[in-house]
């Protein structure tokens, strides 16, 4: 038998006639792997490097190294040998976890792969070691969108529910990405922000989530009104992660007509010591409680109502000289222990003769009357309006009112009877206050277990009362039944206008016409002292100091979309001069 070669035979060869050149083999004659890829990034392959390379962007971070794996048939991955033979990857990278730069999930490929990634998303960088080539790529979805609107809802219906729960309303990320946007627009507006009035301003929250629903119920809802909050929203409150939240969503959502500015407690080391980092850390993790911290730092210090009043949390500096200076406040920042920033967080007025002396709190100083006419002459103010104290009232004026402490926090901690105020400025510049009393300790607990469609506080007084009255005819009846009285009957009980006491030829008296579930009523009324809360709408304004506001039913849907209530009129207090 010859030697003729069978075709495609595998294993045998052809004897090449003498003096011809000797043929290559087939694999020799395949295009190589370096050919096919594109010439930019085309590099021989080799072994995994000796230790995982870190791209330098990635250097100092919580990066995970990849490992390089090659497979046992590298030459033909991009091909295959035969058409129809499942292909083959040369080499994965394949990482223990994504890494997260920035924010951005990253992969990265090596080897011939960067080819193949490069058709399907965009390479932001090559780096090369080892022999091998890394590509950074950042994937091509676009940032997940978040409803303001909804998270705002979801706040109001958690805080109106009247009920303190473990677990936040919103998700952890959809907090980071509030706070992240909060941060964007603060560090858009300036250090010093320039307001024109109307506005409302507003001192100490203090994480008293109720409360600040309370000031909204009574003072409107933004856009309708302009805040200004004077700082200190978290710590001591038990819901400090909700009223920062609500804040926050306030100012993504209404950027022009709501303004925050930044307390001594919105600062890295005072929340560790007063509670809203335990809050954060027992409710959310750790990395929440940064990207607030976060935000704190970009937080505007300092406000200018009209050009006449000068707003801030604390008070003055020794450092203060002009309006400049705090325009030139770098942010983001810590707050320093020393320093002009530092003194408009914690500084107090004082009565002493001296002009600067140094502060209880172990922080900053006391500024005496001179510093305070002095301030106002120079920079040409006529008020300065801060918060950072507790008073009785919720405001109170110091040094023949050239400056004002608002403080918004009724019941402050459970263990101060005082009242919470917020500071109206009008077009005209006449001012005048608001308040919050404090609400008693059995009606905060009963109006709790109401129903979130109870909106306005007119609505919650009834429900709480009706809940009361029936409960006293129920008393009443079955101490009725226990007695024998067989006259005693629901009817009876529920209308007092037919007494079964008396017969037809009997006049009631009026202290037998006092019985019933009308009289339990008003019993009810004089205990909780609510009478001020019953009254109609249409009354006449009421000769008290305080300024009284109109009851409309409010919910989430009206606060977003809804009408606007119906104004306050405003007393104010003559203007300083």
């Amino acid at each position: 038998m010859g030697n003729t070669p069978s075709k495609g035979g595998r294993g045998q060869t052809n004897k090449a006639p003498p003096g011809s050149p000797e043929p290559q083999n087939e694999e020799s004659e395949r295009p190589t792997l370096e050919g096919r890829m594109p010439k930019a990034i085309a590099t021989p392959m080799a072994s995994a490097p000796a230790t995982p390379y870190t791209p330098g962007s990635l250097s100092g971070r919580d990066y995970f190294p990849l490992q390089v794996t090659t497979t046992r048939e590298s030459r033909i991955s991009l091909g295959g040998r035969k058409r129809g033979r499942k292909q083959e990857r040369t080499s994965s990278a394949t990482p223990r976890s994504y890494c997260d730069v920035a924010g951005v999930p990253i992969l990265t490929a090596a080897g011939e792969r960067v080819g193949l990634v490069r058709e399907r998303v965009g390479l932001t960088e090559y780096v090369t070691a080892g022999g091998a080539e890394y590509a950074i790529v950042k994937h091509a979805e676009k940032p997940k969108q978040f409803s303001v609107d909804d998270m705002i809802f979801r706040l109001l219906d958690a805080g109106f529910s009247g009920r303190v729960t473990k677990a936040v309303c919103l998700r952890n990320s959809e907090i980071l990405a509030v706070c992240q946007a909060a941060r964007e627009v603060f560090l858009a507006q300036p250090t010093l922000l320039q307001l024109a009035a109307p506005v409302k301003i507003t001192g100490d929250i203090h994480g008293q989530f109720p409360d600040l629903l309370r000031l909204f119920d009574k003072c409107g809802y933004p856009p309708h009104c302009n805040y200004l909050f004077l700082g200190d929203y978290v710590d001591r409150g038990k819901q400090s992660l909700e009223t920062m939240l609500l804040l926050l969503c306030f100012k993504i959502k209404y950027p022009d007509n709501f303004f925050l500015l930044r307390g001594n407690h919105e600062c890295a080391s005072v929340t560790r010591v007063y509670g809203f980092y335990d809050e954060c850390k027992r409710r959310c993790n750790v990395k929440v409680w940064r990207a607030f911290v976060d935000t704190f730092n970009a937080l505007p210090v300092a406000a200018v109502v009209a050009g006449k009043i000068f707003c801030v949390h604390g008070g003055l500096s020794p450092d203060l000289v002009n309006m400049e200076q705090v325009r030139q406040l770098s942010r983001p920042c810590d707050v320093p222990d020393h320093g002009i920033l530092n003194d408009l967080l914690w500084s107090d007025p004082s009565d002493t003769a001296a002009d600067w002396e140094d502060n209880e709190r172990g922080v900053s100083y006391c500024f005496g009357r001179s510093v305070i006419t002095e301030f106002l002459r120079r920079q040409d103010f006529d008020l300065i309006c801060r918060a950072h104290m507790v008073v009785e009232d919720g405001y109170e004026f110091f040094h023949g009112r050239q400056l004002v402490t608002v403080f918004s926090a009724p019941n402050y901690c459970g263990e101060f009877d005082n009242s919470g105020a917020v500071m109206n400025v009008n077009e005209e510049l006449l001012c005048s206050f608001e308040i919050l009393k404090p609400l008693a300790e059995n009606l905060h607990t009963c109006m709790a277990r109401i129903e979130a469609t109870f909106w306005s506080r007119r609505q919650q007084v009834e429900a709480l009362l009706n809940e009361a009255v029936a409960a006293q005819a129920k008393k009443e009846l079955d101490g009725a039944e226990l007695n024998g009285d067989a006259d005693a009957s629901p009817e009876s009980l529920s209308d007092p206008a037919q007494p079964s006491s008396l017969s037809s030829d009997q006049v009631a008296s009026p202290e037998q016409t006092q019985r019933g579930p009308r009289a339990s009523k008003q019993r009810i009324v004089d205990q909780l002292d609510l009478s001020d809360d019953l009254d109609d709408d249409d009354d006449e304004e009421d000769d008290d100091d305080d300024t009284s506001s109109s009851r409309l039913p409010i919910s989430p849907e009206s606060v977003l979309h809804g009408t606007p209530p119906r104004g306050t009129k405003l007393k104010h207090f003559p203007d300083a001069s």
